[in-house]
């Protein structure tokens, strides 16, 4: 028999503050009944929540998620969402990213599989995209907002995108004359220039994670301000051998 009111309302109370989450297996047996309208009816009165992962199987109460910056709130891995449904939660994140979002940012950030989602939304109107390098990336539908964000976009790919051999080995080149051991990244970063070759601080250090190389170990000078014969062997195996990744 499914429980009053009054009753009801306790009994979910003291399930979602015990359990956090409850599928409607949980509710119907806490309710009392196997009608899901029965549930939802019940549920509806204190105000509840649908996760956005799992199909939407768990819930909550209003009252329980405490959202991060994101609007979401993860427990034990199902997610729920300020936005309340996921075509919302989708939308409201491309369209507040700073530089649009690819499918798998989105995946990484909401826990769950977006293809289809995105591909309604972009059909529908309420975000857009364009293919940069291969890869969608999805923006605002406002234009002005889409082309901030696709600018910002080709900005960031332009700094962590790979150096090209020729240039990975002016890098080393450079810091291998800087005194005998590693110049520090923003100082490495303007000699190439002058060569035609311009890199930038992440790059450089990305090659010097790459091969080894400690930015803040400097190798100790002779009385006379010459590198030590260890020093110069060190930094020359550094050269010649990538570091484990």
């Amino acid at each position: 028999m499914l429980l009053r009111k009054e009753d009801a309302e306790k009994a979910l109370n003291k399930l979602f503050f015990r359990h956090m989450i409850a599928d409607i297996n949980m509710l119907c047996q806490t309710l009392g009944t196997q009608s899901r309208m029965s549930v939802f009816r019940r549920l509806g009165e204190i105000g509840y929540l649908s996760s956005h992962t799992h199909a939407g199987r768990y819930y909550t109460l209003k009252n329980i998620p405490q959202f991060d910056d994101h609007g979401l709130w993860f427990h034990r891995g199902i997610g729920f969402s300020e936005f309340v449904t996921l075509r919302n939660t989708v939308t409201e994140a491309v369209r507040s990213s700073a530089d649009g979002m690819t499918r798998h940012e989105l995946h990484g950030l909401l826990r769950v599989n977006v293809r289809d989602t995105l591909l309604s939304l972009v059909r529908a109107e309420l975000i857009d995209r364009e293919k940069i390098r291969g890869l969608y990336i999805y923006v605002d539908t406002d234009h002005d907002r889409a082309d901030r964000q696709l600018s910002q976009r080709k900005a960031r790919i332009r700094k962590i995108e790979p150096l090209p051999a020729a240039t990975i080995i002016e890098v080393l080149a450079e810091a291998i004359h800087a005194g005998g051991a590693p110049a520090s990244p923003s100082v490495l970063a303007e000699r190439p220039d002058s060569r035609g070759v311009a890199v930038n601080v992440c790059q450089i250090r990305k090659v010097f994670a790459t091969y080894g190389m400690d930015m803040e170990k400097k190798t100790e000078k002779s009385a006379s301000g010459t590198v030590g014969t260890e020093g110069s062997d060190n930094i020359r195996q550094q050269k010649m051998r990538p570091a484990d990744t």
